[in-house]
């Protein structure tokens, strides 16, 4: 089960995270050096209870249970040429991480490919990346798979992705990392729900008097949460998944979204207007796979100033979704603040 702690008018945010790139022209080169010059540390630091998005840093590993794409993109070796796509006929691993853009209408990204080194490369998409069209949306990637620092262009105060494809390793057999990354300029889509946890506090409202209740707003989505589902499904198959945040209701403008393949459903959430939601998540033609997720955007309800507990969990049945707790939920062990639980084992949550 996964778990995040989240204080009225503080909503804790943290990451996992996954990165890296590849050769001049797919044939090997040289790549454009970058400015290796960060911000100083003070200035990512929240101030005046406002959520100041700077720094959203990330680390993590490819092992074979990521989403696949159709082909790649091409590696043309000049950071921000247009998009083209190479191998059509491969499929390839993927992973995204979400960010929204500040004011400033640039951004600046470091990566380091780790042990993946060529084997893999980094684009950055408005909305969503396609793995079905891995040109959609594009707006910049640096050319060729190497480290990187490099700033340019975005749209301002824009939901965006950081794709991450293979590039030399068919689907599903790339497992690398650590891949490390730094986006200057940006900040986390919403709160994520990862293992370890997070304790750092996304500041909302710190000057609400609470009692009475108050609705928050959720500006740019950073109420939002997100969470990978942790388990692959078979074509058909259908579990029910539980979110649950004692003390910060779920309004009636909440919207559940699914982050995989199209052909995979989220069935009617209920629960709203309250602490805990509950919705089935039903396999398509494309299943899900464990590193798929869900997001939940819209405004909350909050009563007190006693810190909140989220949590997720997997489960069998709907009724166990609705109840909460152990049964039907799998081995996987709660854990304090953000959690991503690891893939479920058989008839487990």
């Amino acid at each position: 089960m996964n778990r995040t702690s989240l204080f009225v008018a503080m909503l804790c945010a943290s990451a996992t995270s996954l990165v890296s790139a590849q050769a001049i022209d797919d044939v090997g080169g040289y790549a454009k050096p970058g400015d290796t010059a960060k911000r100083p540390v003070a200035d990512s630091l929240q101030r005046s209870g406002s959520f100041t998005m700077d720094i959203l840093s990330g680390v993590g590993f490819f092992d074979g249970s990521e989403g696949t794409t159709v082909g790649r993109l091409f590696r043309a070796g000049t950071p921000g040429q247009p998009c083209g796509t190479f191998n059509l006929g491969t499929n390839y691993q993927f992973r995204t991480f979400p960010f929204v853009t500040d004011s400033s209408g640039s951004m600046t990204a470091t990566v380091a490919n780790g042990s993946c080194a060529t084997g893999i490369f980094v684009s950055f998409h408005t909305t969503a990346f396609n793995p079905a069209s891995v040109c959609d949306n594009h707006v910049w990637d640096f050319g060729s798979s190497v480290d990187f620092t490099d700033t340019f262009a975005v749209p301002p105060n824009t939901p965006m992705v950081m794709a991450i494809t293979g590039t030399l390793t068919p689907a599903p057999g790339l497992v690398c990392g650590p891949i490390n990354f730094d986006l200057d300029g940006v900040g986390s889509l919403g709160v994520t729900l990862t293992i370890p946890g997070s304790n750092s506090p996304v500041p909302v409202a710190e000057e609400l008097i609470l009692p009475p209740e108050r609705l928050l707003a959720n500006p740019s989505n950073r109420l939002t949460i997100n969470t990978e589902i942790g388990y692959a499904f078979s074509p058909g198959e259908v579990r029910y998944a539980r979110l649950s945040c004692p003390g910060a209701e779920f309004t009636t403008a909440s919207v559940v979204d699914f982050t995989g393949d199209p052909s995979n459903t989220i069935g009617s959430v209920n629960g709203l207007g309250s602490d805990a939601i509950f919705f089935s998540i039903t396999a398509g033609a494309t299943p899900v796979v464990a590193t798929d997720g869900f997001s939940v955007n819209g405004t909350r309800t909050v009563g007190s100033q006693a810190d909140v507990d989220c949590t997720y969990g997997l489960y069998d049945f709907p009724s166990q979704a609705q109840a909460g707790g152990p049964t039907g939920r799998g081995a996987a062990p709660a854990r304090p603040h953000h959690g991503v639980n690891p893939p479920r084992p058989p008839g487990g949550g």
